[in-house]
């Protein structure tokens, strides 16, 4: 740990426990320094930051509705940087995901890694939300990213056949379909934040945030944007249209494997390629290529 890091450390420990509020915890980040604080009734992280380039960063965790975060964040005059829909991060990671609401194919979810000075360049792509964007555009901006930013991506792509064993296992569990979603994007953050600095994490909104932050040990260290509408932000946007793009990919692999053209959504049009499906292939196919846990799936079995 660098000098400049143990000053602004042991400043901060002062200054703190001088209005009673202890440091519990204390250790080295991959490119910093993490300091819990606690109270008799919460707890708060304050991660330390330093490089000769962008100087000493701190960050605050936890939730923006933690009475000791404000308390923290005005006692040592850092004016938040997280809002119900808004952030003024340099470094941070969007993430969403491909595939939830189409019951045959994979479910992918994606992390992107940005940092400010890349927007500009994202939006020159044509980087946006992918519901607005054509198959062939999602693809070709995708391919461009994936050469561009390979090491700004994470991603997780869980075929039917593991989706359903992965599903089954929560629902064990008590836990239900976000938490399962809420897992893979936690585990994608943490894994972003072990390769980057990053400031926090915007997630198009699909569950609580208490959700997200429950889903895995180190999370809560982590300022989240849980943001309805994510993809307006580029970092989400972009992992929108990568994230797609494996959707389609894994969708392709499963035409060309069974030699049939799998429709996307949930609707009649796939019910009755299901139908079509069990006749020619069987009925225990549908474990291989579709999530069981649909109503699609009960309605194929009815009939």
């Amino acid at each position: 740990m660098n000098s400049i890091l143990q000053k602004a450390s042991a400043d901060l420990i002062q200054k703190l426990q001088k209005q009673n509020i202890i440091l519990s915890d204390k250790k080295l980040l991959a490119n910093g320094l993490q300091l819990k604080f606690s109270t008799a009734n919460e707890n708060c992280t304050i991660n330390l930051y330093h490089s000769e380039k962008k100087g000493l960063s701190i960050i605050l965790g936890g939730s923006t509705k933690s009475a000791l975060r404000s308390e923290i964040s005005l006692l040592l005059g850092i004016k938040s940087d997280i809002s119900e829909d808004h952030h003024n991060w340099n470094r941070w990671v969007g993430s969403d995901e491909s595939g939830k609401g189409d019951f045959f194919g994979p479910l992918v979810a994606c992390g992107f890694y940005c940092q400010s000075d890349l927007v500009n360049e994202l939006k020159d792509l044509g980087v946006k939300d992918s519901k607005l964007l054509n198959e062939n555009d999602i693809r070709r901006i995708a391919e461009i990213l994936l050469v561009r930013f390979k090491d700004n991506i994470e991603m997780i792509m869980l075929n039917p056949l593991t989706y359903n064993r992965l599903y089954h296992r929560f629902k064990e569990q008590g836990k239900k379909l976000n938490e399962l979603l809420a897992w893979m994007h936690s585990r994608i953050i943490l894994n972003q934040r072990s390769r980057h600095q990053i400031d926090g994490a915007v997630v198009d909104k699909f569950t609580r945030t208490d959700v997200l932050h429950g889903s895995l040990a180190g999370l809560q260290e982590i300022p989240i944007l849980n943001k309805i509408k994510g993809e307006e932000d580029p970092a989400v946007a972009a992992a929108s249209i990568i994230a797609r793009y494996f959707y389609l990919k894994g969708m392709d692999n499963l035409s060309r494997k069974f030699g049939m053209d799998f429709p996307k959504g949930a609707g009649e049009k796939v019910l009755e390629f299901g139908k079509k499906m069990i006749k020619k292939q069987g009925w225990q196919v549908l474990e291989q290529v579709a999530k069981t846990h649909f109503k699609t799936y009960e309605q194929l079995k009815e009939k």
